[in-house]
């Protein structure tokens, strides 16, 4: 018997908060950042908690390039544990169509590295406190409006 997950919503939500940033004229590395820092905070506060294993893997990373615009990614972390070699193999990877681009940006990734972190985001189950799955999702979703500030605030700052 083959049992499987699939996930769904973050992509779009991911994309709606992409194109929205791509808005925001000046947007800074340290931006992105902290509005990184903001989706793990709110995230935080929503994750089940049993031992607080999960909650303390959460991460906020990010990379410069010369070829990308300033954007977020899905958890490269789902499965597995964060591997940051991987991580710039995999930027490389994506990045590697857009050498014609002369824009410098940088790519955040938030997520967390417990190695159950995406079973537990994408299978509904009942947790107690205020605690749900979809944790990370959910956090973007309802903070799009402060992210999105966060970012714009920056920009007229720098």
């Amino acid at each position: 018997m083959k049992i499987g997950i699939r996930v769904e919503g973050l992509d779009k939500v991911l994309k709606n908060l992409n194109s929205r940033i791509k808005g925001i004229e000046g947007a800074t590395k340290q931006g992105l950042i902290a509005a990184g820092m903001y989706i793990l905070h709110q995230s935080q506060l929503k994750v089940p908690v049993r031992y607080g294993n999960l909650r303390a893997s959460g991460y906020v990373v990010w990379k410069e390039s010369q070829s990308i615009d300033g954007r977020f990614q899905e958890d490269p972390a789902g499965k597995e544990k964060v591997d940051i070699a991987r991580l710039e193999q995999n930027l490389a990877e994506e990045t590697a169509d857009m050498r014609g681009k002369v824009s410098r940006g940088t790519m955040v990734g938030v997520g967390y590295a417990a190695w159950y972190a995406f079973f537990v985001h994408e299978v509904q189950a009942a947790h107690q406190g205020g605690r749900t799955w979809k944790f990370l999702e959910n956090a973007i979703k309802e903070n799009v409006g402060t992210i999105l500030k966060i970012i714009s605030n920056r920009a007229r700052a720098a």
